[in-house]
This record gives structure tokens, C-alpha cells and sequence, in this order.
């Protein structure tokens, strides 16, 4: 059977960066299903409707806030002419996440409606603020940051399509075979600037260059290939032993190269599925009895939890 790519549920447990109250326990794996469909609702241009799903996904999530959702939100409200709930969300992602990106913000079009409104120029004024602060902030580091978190972006830009269409057409299917193509060669690509500043700097911690662009030199390495997997995880075992790393990005580059080997995993997140996507079975788990401790210890849902999001069904054996 052909190997699924777990691109997908990787860069949602790779977001979990939660700003805001955490007096409250949240289910995240429910949480980001909800901004899951959000998501796709808004990729079938039905923005209304995706407006009110990400509210609801923020109302569930106790308004914890996580970068971007907030910023994604905003941008239905804004194609469905939505004024006031658009500002709220922006405000949000500017006053409580520190967006930063003002060239992303003045060129998006969805915002255009709002060039002319009275709290316009404070909103961009906050965000020319926040920029200010972040590159006096990261000094050298300012360049390096942008541009993983453009590569984070061109990491995933294929990923969704490839997980909602495989499913529907088949892994041996045209337009599945487009977008893999699409996928390596863009990785490649990634994967060249990402070993150039691995070369340069080491492993950048995200609290220099933040959460996201952290997460982008984790995905560009699990996305490669088996050689550069192989070279780079001493280099990620080191960079969490120095708090530079999450043990749970780790984990999962662990049970890839495991897996790439022939060899039992540790985690239990790879995943095998036929070309068809709809008959799944997780890659055999060494110790499987103690999965869920070793998942725990990483921060890792529990494997049956995380299980349900691939439709499989499973019980620990005893």
C-alpha cells in the first residue's frame, strides 16, 4: 500500500501556539476540525458561511486565540461585506497576536472595501507599529523570518488540495499526479534555503524567530527527502534539548525516518492508506502498550484521538 501524506495533520499539531486566557482546558484536536471546515468552506468561496464557522470554532476554543486564525476570519467577514465583524477580527490579530506582515495587509484584496474607512489608518498604523518593534526586536534575524514564513506558506500551498482531492479522485488520479509534481519541486526549492540557514545560524529557535517560521524549518525537513530526514535529525534532537525544538515536531520526524527504514515507530503518527485514501492502518508501533505515555511526554493527543481524524478506528492492545 502507498504511504499517505500526513503533511496535513502535521502542520495542525505543528500549530499549536496558543495566545490569550488558558484557564480552561480546549480540545484541540476538536478546535482545529472546526477551523478545518471553516477553511474549506472559505476555499468554496461560500465566505458567509466560513465567517460564522471560524466563530464558532473560536467561541468552542474559549476565545484562546492562535496566530492567523483570527487574520483568516477577518477576511471572510470582509468578502461578505461584513464591516464591524471584520475590524473586531483584525484588531484581535493585531492587538493580541502582534500581526506584523503590513505589505500582506495593504495588498490583500479582501480588505479593499475598508481603504476609506474611518478606523482604516489606525489599523495599519498598529500593524507599521508592530513591524517596527518585531525587526528591532530580531535584528538580523528580521530577513530570516520573513522568509520562512513565506516558505511555511508555499510549504502548504498544495498540501490541502492534495489531502481533499486524493481521497475524491485516487492517488494514481491526473490531478493527483499534477500536484505532486507541483509538491517536490517546491520542496526542493524549500528545502535548498532551509539548509542554507541551518548552515548559516543552526536550528533558529521560534522564541527568536517566532512560532511559524520555526515550524516552516520542521516541515520543509519532514517533506524531504530520506537522505536529508537522516542528516538533519541529530541536528532537531539537539536544538530541543537546547528548548530551540518541539519534542512533538521531533517525535514526528522520528517515526518518518523509522518508518522510511523499514522500522517500527515510536509515536505512532505515519500512517499507511491504499491509493484509493479510504482504507488506513497505522505503521506497525513499537512498545505499542506505552504509545500514549510517549505521546503525553511530547504533547501528543492520545493515538486514538488523533486516529479519528484518519476515520481508523483503534484500541490499544493490553
Amino acid at each position: 500500500m502507498a504511504l499517505k501524506t500526513t503533511a496535513l495533520f502535521i502542520s495542525l499539531l505543528a500549530n499549536i501556539f496558543v495566545f490569550g486566557q488558558q484557564a480552561i482546558t480546549v480540545d484541540w484536536t476538536e478546535y482545529y476540525s472546526r477551523i478545518q471546515k471553516a477553511d474549506s468552506i472559505f476555499q468554496s468561496r461560500n465566505y458567509l458561511s466560513a465567517a460564522q464557522a471560524y466563530s464558532k470554532a473560536f467561541a468552542f476554543n474559549n476565545q484562546n486565540f492562535v496566530a492567523g486564525h483570527r487574520y483568516q476570519a477577518a477576511r471572510a467577514w470582509a468578502l461578505s461585506e461584513e464591516k464591524d465583524s471584520t475590524i473586531s477580527n483584525l484588531k484581535k490579530e493585531i492587538e493580541l497576536l502582534n500581526f506584523s506582515d503590513f505589505e500582506k495587509l495593504i495588498n490583500d484584496t479582501a480588505f479593499l472595501f475598508l481603504h476609506k474607512h474611518i478606523e482604516w489608518d489606525e489599523i495599519t498604523q498598529k500593524v507599521r507599529v508592530n513591524r517596527e518593534a518585531e525587526s528591532k526586536k530580531l535584528g538580523k534575524y528580521a530577513e530570516v523570518k520573513k522568509r520562512l514564513e513565506e516558505i511555511y506558506e508555499l510549504d502548504q500551498k498544495y498540501r490541502t488540495d492534495y489531502m481533499n482531492l486524493w481521497q475524491k479522485y485516487g492517488g494514481e488520479s491526473v490531478v493527483i499526479k499534477d500536484i505532486q509534481k507541483k509538491m517536490r519541486i517546491q520542496d526542493s526549492l524549500n528545502f535548498v534555503y532551509i539548509d542554507s540557514i541551518i548552515s548559516k545560524y543552526g536550528w533558529v529557535g521560534y522564541d527568536t524567530i517566532g512560532h511559524r517560521a520555526n515550524q516552516a524549518i520542521f516541515l520543509v525537513i519532514q517533506h524531504a527527502d530520506s537522505a536529508s530526514q537522516e542528516k538533519y535529525l541529530p541536528v532537531m534532537k539537539k536544538a530541543v534539548n537546547e528548548n530551540r525544538a518541539f519534542g512533538f515536531h521531533l517525535a514526528l520526524l522520528e517515526d518518518r525516518v523509522l518508518m522510511k527504514r523499514g522500522e517500527k515507530q515510536i509515536y505512532g503518527s505515519q500512517i499507511n492508506c491504499d491509493e484509493t485514501g479510504k482504507n488506513c492502518n497505522v505503521w506497525p508501533i513499537a512498545d505499542e502498550k506505552n504509545v500514549d505515555k510517549r505521546r503525553a511526554e511530547v504533547g501528543l493527543e492520545p493515538l486514538a484521538e488523533y486516529l479519528k481524524g484518519w476515520s481508523i478506528s483503534y484500541e490499544k492492545p493490553r
